[in-house]
Parts: C-alpha cells; sequence; structure tokens
C-alpha cells in the first residue's frame, strides 16, 4: 500500500501542475483582453462621410459636392448620440451662417456600421449669393456629436455647386367656361373657354354643340403655376335641348332657325347712302344674298329669309324686310334729324377785306360764327374783330370746325385771300384841297403814296415842267397894236 502510495505521487503533481498551467493562461489571455478594451483611444471614435466620402480623408484641394447632399455617421459609440451639424459660408462666398440642424441617433459602437444618415439641400439657403464661377460655393460643415472621451467636434471646408434654378410658382384657379343656351331659333350651343394667365385649356378654343352633343373641357397650369388645391379643372357639357315646343311637327328632323332682321346704316349729310346687310345665320338664305347700298338713283330693297335644306322656320315669325331711302335733313346748314353732327356754313358773312385810299389804311375783318374758328396762314387763330394791314400784304383766312360735332355744308368755301396793294391817288392842280401842291391851270399831278396814311408827294418833275412852259408861252406872245376905227364916207 505505501509503494502504491509512492507511485501516485508524481502523477498528482504532473497534473496539478497542468491545471495550474492552464488557469494561468487562461487568466493571461482574460487581462490581456481586459486591457484591450480599457485602452481605446480618447476623442470620438465615429466616422462621418459626406457624399460617400470620409470627413477626416477629404483632400485639401477641397472636392465639389452637389447642392444636395447626404452626410453619414458609422461606428459611433453604442448609446444614444445627440449631434448638431451646421454649414457656414466662406470666402469668398461670405462668412454667414447657411443652416444648422440637430439629429438624435443610436451609435452602434462597430466601425463600419451606418449608424444614422442625413440628406442636406442648400439651394435655398445659397441663393442670395454669388457663385465663384469655377468653383461654386465655399461652405464649411461643423459636425458635433456627443459621447467622446475628447474633443466631440469635426469640421471641413469643400465647394458646393452648380445648385438647381428655384423655380416659384404661382397659384391660379380656373373657372368654367362660358355657355350659350339653346332656342327654337338657335338651337346649337356654344362653348367657351375663359382666358387665364397661366393656363391652357383642351381643347383650346370655342366648340358648338349641336342637340346632343357632348364636350369636356380641362384646364392645365403652365410652366411656373399650379392649381390651387382642390379646385375643379375639368367641365363637361351636353347640348340637350328639346325642340318639341318649337313648331315642328312629329319625326321632323330638320334643324329649327330664325332669321333675324338685316342691319342697316342711316344716311346723313355725310354719307348720304343707306346700307343694307342681312345676317349670316346658319340655315337661312337671303334674297338678295349681299349687302345693298340705297341712295337717290336706288331708292328701295326688300330682304326675304328662306330656310336652307335641312333647316325650318318656327310659325309665325316674320321672314321679311322693306327699307326705303329717305335723306331726313336739309345738308346746306342745321343739324340732320338723329344725327348729332351739326352742319354750318362758314363765312356768311365772309371775311371783309378792305383796300387803303390815299387818306386811310387797308383792313380786314372777321365776323364770329358759332361752330367756326378762322386761322391765319401760320396757323394762329383769328379772332372776330378787324385788323389793319401794311401795303403789300397778302392775308389768307381758312375756316375750320371748331369741334367734332361740327361739319362744314358742302361746297362751302373755308379759304379767302387777299392782297392789299397801294393806291394810285390824283390831284388836279388848283384845287385846294392840299396847300403844299402846286397849282397849275387846266393840269393833273400823279400823288405817290407811301402807305396808309402817308402824305402824297407831288411828282416835282412833271410839275416843274408844267409851270415853266406856261411862263414861257406867256413871255413871247406879241402884243397887239392899238387899233382905232375910222368912219369911211360912201359918196
Amino acid at each position: 500500500m505505501l509503494k502504491t502510495h509512492i507511485k501516485l505521487k508524481p502523477l498528482l503533481a504532473s497534473i496539478l501542475f497542468v491545471f495550474a498551467s492552464t488557469t494561468a493562461s487562461a487568466g493571461l489571455a482574460y487581462a490581456s483582453n481586459a486591457n484591450a478594451n480599457n485602452n481605446k483611444p480618447a476623442g470620438n471614435n465615429g466616422t462621418i462621410k459626406i457624399d460617400g466620402t470620409d470627413i477626416d480623408q477629404l483632400h485639401d484641394n477641397d472636392p465639389h459636392v452637389a447642392c444636395t447632399f447626404s452626410v453619414n455617421w458609422f461606428g459611433f459609440d453604442e448609446g444614444t448620440r445627440n449631434t448638431t451639424v451646421t454649414f457656414d459660408a466662406q470666402e469668398p462666398t461670405s462668412k454667414d451662417q447657411l443652416l444648422t440642424q440637430d439629429s438624435t441617433f443610436t451609435g452602434s459602437g462597430a466601425g463600419n456600421t451606418l449608424d444614422f444618415s442625413n440628406s442636406y439641400d442648400l439651394t435655398s439657403a445659397l441663393s442670395g449669393y454669388t457663385p465663384q464661377p469655377q468653383q461654386g460655393y465655399h461652405v464649411k460643415l461643423t459636425v458635433t456629436t456627443d459621447g467622446s472621451q475628447g474633443n466631440d467636434t469635426k469640421s471641413k471646408v469643400f465647394w458646393v455647386g452648380p445648385c438647381a434654378t428655384t423655380v416659384e410658382t404661382q397659384t391660379v384657379t380656373a373657372t368654367a367656361p362660358g355657355t350659350t343656351t339653346p332656342t327654337c331659333g338657335l338651337q346649337t350651343e356654344t362653348v367657351t373657354p375663359p382666358s387665364i394667365s397661366g393656363i391652357t385649356w383642351s381643347p383650346s378654343g370655342v366648340t358648338v354643340l349641336s342637340a346632343g352633343q357632348s364636350i369636356t373641357y380641362t384646364a392645365t397650369a403652365n410652366s411656373g403655376y399650379a392649381l390651387a388645391d382642390g379646385s375643379q379643372n375639368s367641365w363637361t357639357f351636353t347640348n340637350s335641348f328639346d325642340n318639341s315646343d318649337c313648331g315642328q311637327t312629329q319625326g321632323d328632323t330638320t334643324t329649327l332657325v330664325t332669321p333675324t332682321e338685316p342691319d342697316h346704316t342711316t344716311p346723313s349729310c355725310q354719307v348720304q347712302s343707306e346700307t343694307v346687310t342681312p345676317p349670316n345665320i346658319p340655315g337661312v338664305v337671303w334674297s338678295p344674298n349681299g349687302p345693298t347700298v340705297l341712295n337717290s338713283s336706288n331708292l328701295s330693297v326688300t330682304y326675304t329669309a328662306t330656310p336652307d335644306t335641312g333647316y325650318s322656320f318656327p310659325a309665325k315669325i316674320i321672314t321679311s324686310w322693306t327699307y326705303n331711302y329717305v335723306l331726313d335733313a336739309d345738308c346746306s346748314s342745321g343739324q340732320v334729324l338723329g344725327d348729332e353732327v351739326v352742319v354750318v356754313t362758314p363765312g356768311d358773312p365772309d371775311p371783309i377785306f378792305t383796300d387803303a385810299t390815299c387818306s386811310a389804311g387797308g383792313s380786314y375783318t372777321v365776323v364770329a360764327k358759332d361752330g367756326v374758328i378762322y386761322k391765319d396762314a401760320d396757323g394762329n387763330e383769328v379772332q372776330a374783330g378787324t385788323y389793319s394791314v401794311a401795303n403789300g400784304t397778302t392775308i389768307t383766312i381758312t375756316a375750320y370746325p371748331a369741334n367734332d360735332s361740327v361739319e362744314f355744308s358742302r361746297d362751302a368755301q373755308t379759304v379767302w385771300t387777299h392782297t392789299f396793294n397801294p393806291p394810285t391817288c390824283t390831284h388836279v392842280l388848283g384845287d385846294s384841297t392840299s396847300s403844299t401842291t402846286p397849282h397849275v391851270l387846266g393840269a393833273q399831278a400823279t400823288l405817290l403814296n407811301t402807305g396808309p396814311g402817308a402824305s402824297p408827294v407831288l411828282t416835282t418833275f412833271f410839275a416843274t415842267t408844267i409851270i415853266a412852259l406856261t411862263m414861257l408861252v406867256r413871255s413871247s406872245t406879241p402884243k397887239r397894236a392899238a387899233t382905232r376905227k375910222i368912219p369911211v364916207k360912201f359918196l
């Protein structure tokens, strides 16, 4: 028994050694793992990426992203994490804050696990700034996420652009198209879409519906416009007119129409004719079939309406109209009956022109006339009154209607022209009417007039010559000898 005990002792020692070694190894391994977990580096263990690029790996040349992009959070520490994203403009764009936003997510603790992703659109925020022509907008992104053992903030400056142009839309409301009401005279229904800015209609024009026909109009908004929420944009119209009460016989399939009176003008002194024009109505045939002009050579016309093939007229309607030409006016002057235009004769009396005389200058007189204004050759209005004129002057007076309601009678004179020539004055020598004029028996002297009111001047040469000749004749005539009568005695 003792021997056996001695032999077992080394075996037991070996077993105890192996167990102790295994336990020590396990303890060392556990301690090593514990030290590894407790020695993680301080700071935010997560990774942030912009459109798939690590924010910490973005190159220094500031990459470009579009105005709409995503920011992703990977491998943040386990638990609830609060993050704040801020975008600030950088020079040369500006130094203003563009956008800030808070978010909450749950960290996974695994480095390659996507914990959170959010999309950001800077289009509106950058709309008030001018982009750099080649680069776009300069922007700084700052992300602050809690749960770090050090700095919670990561940031990067990069270029953004181009941004899509934001188109502002204007809200419009479509209104129902207008329609006419069918009658026995016109059994069609006309549908007309309204003209509204920003709206296009389908169909785009006017539609005429016969009995039983239908049409649907739909409104759509043009680019830059939007229909108001909940507003109606489609309308359907059906012509359901029943002509059973229009005088047609049972089974009559013709279309019932009603002719209307032709149009006609009223003659006046300005247009001394009357034009009669029949209306254009589908299904109505006119005789004569076109306009007629009535005047003093064509005094009367009668228009008669008959239904065309496939049409009929209601019972007991007027189908014939007669027109006679009558000019109910005195077109020499006065006002035409039913006409708003007043016809006057300018002048009456005409302007009065008075030439200069040897004792008075020339003049002209304008007499006031209702509805008439007078103007001179320069277009200046001449008021009623008398005006002096220098010799050699030509005066032109023209009459014009005073306003649009006045017209002149036909063939009336409207222009008057007169030239004021100097007068030729004569003076009989020996006449005592002028103390400055030489008196020569039986002679006449021509006086020169320099203008109205000027003193006449004797033609010196002619007067002097006459005086000299008279004196010469008297001095050269011999005196007769005195004679006496001698009585003669006859034996």
